[in-house]
């Protein structure tokens, strides 16, 4: 688990050196604080909570040559998986999308209402026909991503997302584990009475969705 911290914080400050190395097609535009949001959220600084909403804030699009392909049947395998996947890590997978909706106002985006504000929860499946949620691994599309995008012409609404609902398609992001959810993830507590997910592993943020060639 150390050297997995480890890993964690060195991607946090990599991501963050880079905020200021001014690649035109990581970051367009300067959106560590956004609507008055810092990057930990509404956590304390310095504690485990703001480290995970700094992962979660991070808005970099990963280059071709950071991708690492997978296949989403990987990340469904049965088993306690906590240590299974390197955290930061930029994956791309062909993926079922199940359901795609708008999270609640949550600490790590400040609880600021509205859909510019709120996560895109996307729920990713590795086959189209049984679609429970305690099947599904977990995409985010967070503000930064949506405003991101939206300084690029492109419509990252929740209300826009709907539309790859239903759909084969491939998507991109960054690996992170979301301890928050190990409860209610059947990979990390197989028989609790709160599950809604296969894995506590997310992609998040979502950076890319885009048919299959």
């Amino acid at each position: 688990m150390g050297s997995m911290r480890n890993s964690r914080l060195l991607f946090v400050a990599a991501i963050t050196l880079c905020a200021f190395c001014g690649t035109p097609t990581a970051f367009s535009q300067d959106l560590r604080v956004i609507n008055g949001c810092p990057p930990e959220g509404s956590a304390e600084p310095g504690t485990r909570k703001a480290e995970l909403f700094k992962l979660k804030s991070v808005y970099k699009i990963p280059s071709a040559s950071e991708i690492n392909r997978h296949a989403i049947d990987e990340f469904l395998e049965r088993g306690d998986d906590t240590e299974r996947w390197n955290e930061g890590a930029a994956v791309e997978m062909d993926v079922f999308i199940g359901d795609v909706y708008a999270a609640e106002t949550e600490d790590c985006n400040c609880r600021l209402p509205g859909d510019e504000m709120r996560d895109t929860r996307v729920l990713m499946y590795t086959q189209s026909t049984n679609k429970q949620k305690r099947l599904s691994m977990v995409g985010e599309v967070t503000p930064r991503i949506k405003a991101l995008k939206k300084s690029k012409g492109l419509d990252w609404s929740t209300t826009a997302l709907k539309q790859f609902k239903g759909k084969w398609m491939r998507v991109r992001g960054w690996l992170l584990f979301d301890w928050m959810h190990v409860g209610n993830a059947v990979n990390t507590k197989p028989r609790g009475r709160a599950l809604w997910r296969a894995t506590a592993w997310e992609l998040h943020p979502l950076t890319d969705i885009k048919p299959i060639p």
